[in-house]
């Protein structure tokens, strides 16, 4: 657990570690599944410099997930971290959750009670999360949490609510009017301000003898690339070749649908699906079920449950059509039970902690 001065920068994307930074992975090097790094010597105060964020970009590449250890104080000003984070994401055009445009954002506001999340207004590259009153919190006073049950202590979705959602940030379907693609972002920033006070620890029942313990206010995090060398070589193959098709407004259709215990997988057929307009339907997304990253080619398993419409599996040797599973067929089959566990996952520290990481080979809750 990091002082309170300290503030941590988690990282995750895919590169090599630098000789100038201290870069420790957070695992032993000699474990299997060694997964994210702690970065020191690094501070925020200041830009970067160019190779300094060649540096990171590379161990982010290397380590999947990092933590940048006393690189921002809680004091610094929310800019610095989002100007860190748009360098990392060269040529990225719109902001992710923008409760100004998104469609999706827009509809919760504006249907489903108060917000519980809100963009601060000199920086709206930041959205703040979290359960309480908040007075100035640079610029922005709010009530966060709202009375919508996704951030309730029962039947939620935060850990210990017990409905978590293992899932990649994005929307994952093409608004017709938006210039957002619907895919996640390069990297993903997140900064934890303040932690639930007094300490606690919630445990998470998976339903099949696995748990995961963590402090309250954790962000638990996994590596598809992880989950994807777990397979066997079969369902390497199976997963290899398999698209996911994504539903149109995935989140509005699907919200009456429960998840899994162990929060993998969608829940409930056509029954318990919401109504979505004819103007609604457009915008399906198709993506294969892996995904390599762009530099290193490291094949991630990295299907987004909550969204999934359709499973198309093309055969072994491309001659015949590809099997094609509906959303309750998919998920009275279970097809994805074994292509989708994250195996091994990582708790960050969470007290003043920042992170950041690449949206193609991570995922978390």
């Amino acid at each position: 657990m990091p002082a309170p001065h300290q503030a941590l920068l988690a990282l995750a994307s895919a590169a090599a570690a630098s000789a100038r930074l201290a870069i420790e992975p957070i695992r032993p090097p000699d474990k299997r599944l060694s997964f994210g790094a702690v970065v020191r010597g690094l501070s925020l105060r200041a830009p970067l410099s160019e190779a300094e964020l060649a540096e990171l970009d590379a161990a982010l590449s290397e380590h999947g997930l990092l933590l940048l250890e006393s690189a921002a104080p809680p004091d610094l000003e929310p800019r610095a971290f989002s100007d860190l984070v748009r360098r990392l994401n060269p040529g990225a055009e719109t902001v992710w959750r923008d409760q100004r445009t998104n469609p999706w954002e827009r509809h919760k506001a504006e249907h489903l009670g108060p917000a519980g999340t809100f963009q601060l207004p000199t920086c709206p590259e930041v959205l703040v999360l979290g359960k309480g009153e908040y007075r100035d919190h640079f610029g922005l006073t709010c009530s966060l949490g709202g009375a919508r049950r996704a951030y309730g202590s029962n039947g939620s979705q935060v850990i210990g609510g017990g409905k978590l959602q293992w899932h990649i940030d994005g929307a994952f379907w093409k608004a017709p009017a938006s210039r957002a693609s619907g895919l996640p972002c390069g990297v993903v920033g997140m900064r934890c301000v303040e932690a639930p006070s007094p300490p606690r620890e919630c445990e998470a029942d998976y339903g099949d003898g696995a748990t995961l313990s963590c402090a309250a206010g954790s962000t638990a995090f996994c590596s598809g690339a992880v989950a994807f060398e777990l397979l066997t070589e079969q369902e390497q193959d199976t997963a290899l070749r398999t698209t996911v098709v994504y539903a149109a407004h995935p989140f509005k259709r699907f919200a009456g649908c429960g998840m899994t215990r162990d929060g993998l997988r969608c829940v409930g057929g056509v029954e318990v699906e919401c109504t979505i307009g004819d103007n609604e339907r457009s915008g399906q997304l198709r993506l294969p079920l892996v995904w390599r990253h762009p530099t290193s080619g490291r094949p991630a398993l990295m299907p987004h449950t909550r969204c999934l419409e359709a499973v198309e599996i093309a055969s072994s040797d491309g001659a015949a059509p590809p099997a094609v599973l509906g959303t309750e067929e998919a998920a009275q089959k279970r097809k994805t039970d074994r292509t989708d566990t994250p195996g091994e996952g990582w708790e960050s520290p969470h007290l003043h902690e920042q992170a950041s990481w690449e949206g193609g080979p991570g995922r978390h809750t």
